[in-house]
């Protein structure tokens, strides 16, 4: 069964990467804004004991991703910025495992090419600074909004994820928060307008479901909820600090 990572990395079907940067969504003109207010600095995650850690540079970008699982670090990802490029690479035991090359026009990933066996390299096109379609050499998906909001992913005529949301406006930060993972999510266009309550897989499974704890319109808790085909239900918890 697929985990939340490839029903989010389908959904997003295409931002095959993971996110958090200078531009975020601004207003429905397609104006986009510099970060404002809090960053988020840890991931803490209850189910397997994983904290996730975030190095921002002096113009709010992350740089740096590391990962420690039972306070172990042997995991981390790295990111440069240039006008028109960013690199990604991701490290295991200080080693180089991958590395993914992005290409920006006018501030918006247009494409990126992975080292990673399987990964397809991509093409993005935009409609008032939201992402419209990801071409790759085997799909081509178109993403439709409404209100602010992603409401389903299409995959040449087939609808192959649903989106629900919450009334509580996602904080406009410099990155996805559907998905914490992807730390240049910003760099796909604006963001959705709310949190979501549930996604929803082709053929109807898995239903992922979320409820949030706020602070100061900040989200400090995310519980997630998948529930399989076959009835079995998992449930994870996820911790944001932010400063």
């Amino acid at each position: 069964m697929k985990n939340q990572l490839s029903l989010l990395s389908r959904m997003f079907g295409f931002f095959v990467c993971v996110t958090m940067l200078c531009s975020c969504g601004g207003d429905d003109d397609g104006s986009v804004t510099p970060p404002a207010g809090k960053r988020l600095t840890k991931i803490t995650k209850i189910e397997d004991n994983t904290v996730l850690i975030f190095t921002y540079d002096s113009q709010g970008r992350v740089v740096r991703r590391d990962e420690y699982i039972n306070d172990v670090c042997n995991r981390y990802i790295t990111f440069k910025y240039t006008d028109n490029k960013i690199v990604e690479k991701s490290y295991s035991n200080n080693s180089i495992q991958t590395t993914t090359e992005y290409t920006l026009e006018n501030g918006l990933i247009v494409s990126d090419k992975h080292s990673q066996e399987g990964v397809d390299d991509a093409q993005y096109t935009y409609i008032n600074n939201r992402i419209d379609t990801k071409t790759t050499n085997k799909h081509t998906y178109k993403y439709i909004w409404s209100g602010g909001n992603l409401m389903t992913v299409d995959r040449e005529g087939i609808i192959i994820t649903t989106c629900e949301y919450t009334n509580i406006i996602a904080p406009q930060l410099p990155f996805n928060f559907m998905k914490p993972n992807n730390l240049l999510a910003s760099y796909y266009g604006m963001t959705t307008k709310n949190l979501p309550s549930k996604f929803i897989d082709d053929g109807g499974y898995p239903v992922v479901a979320y409820d949030w704890t706020m602070d100061g319109g900040y989200p400090v808790k995310r519980v997630m909820t998948e529930t399989e085909s076959s009835g079995r239900i998992h449930t994870k918890i996820w911790l944001f600090e932010w400063k």
